[in-house]
């Protein structure tokens, strides 16, 4: 099953649904409002048969003119504040610092590869977190760009060489969630898919022994 950012599994993925939530409805409104007045118009300024006189005229109408200009000058407001707001949701960590858990994300050409510096663990294609704590992520890359995106957790993340770019996520339950790299960056793009798997603490905690003692 494809994953999907309308159904979130963390508090980002919920933020960014919900604000798509809002721009969805207001674009339908706009849409059948538009529509409609379309198809009244083409209805009703029909010409009928053996009726070949010239319709009337108009200049404009200035009470329109203003309304259809306003109108869309507050509908932008509105998105620019709530686009805001939800930045500032993606911004607000919860938790404390000392109870985070931070993971290198390193891109390559295919593939990703996770380090945990504070377990000394290095590891790829999967990225285990445990759940309910935030996972603070140093997004990179060591060829060209490419992006990083767990539709569920959160959107995406650029990952540059040479550069760091962050970035957090947070599951609400245990699971695995499904990503793709977002930027083309050549020929197995395509294939360049990314796995998050959310355990609880113990589970995780076992995970990562056992990744030590593989190391």
């Amino acid at each position: 099953v494809p994953p999907s950012a309308l159904d979130p599994k963390g508090p980002n993925g919920a933020a960014i649904a919900s604000l798509f939530g809002i721009v969805m409805a207001i674009a339908v409104v706009v849409f059948v409002i538009v529509e409609g007045m379309l198809l009244f118009s083409a209805w009703r300024f029909r010409q009928r048969p053996n009726d070949t006189t010239e319709p009337k005229q108009v200049h404009g109408n200035t009470r329109f003119e203003i309304a259809w200009t306003i109108a869309p000058a507050i509908i932008v407001v509105v998105l620019f504040v709530l686009a805001l707001q939800t930045q500032q949701t993606l911004n607000a960590k919860p938790g404390q610092p000392g109870d985070q858990l931070t993971v290198k994300v390193i891109g390559h050409q295919w593939w990703w590869e996770y380090q945990y510096p504070d377990l000394n663990i290095t590891t790829a294609t999967d990225l285990v977190i445990p759940v309910g704590k935030v996972v603070n992520l140093e997004i990179s890359s060591v060829d060209v760009i490419h992006s990083f995106w767990i539709p569920q957790l959160n959107g995406k993340t650029d990952a540059f060489p040479n550069r760091v770019n962050r970035s957090w996520i947070l599951a609400d339950a245990a699971g695995t969630f499904y990503g793709q790299c977002a930027e083309l960056c050549g020929p197995s793009h395509a294939n360049m898919r990314s796995v998050v798997i959310a355990k609880d603490q113990a589970d995780f905690n076992a995970a990562m022994a056992w990744m030590e003692f593989v190391e």
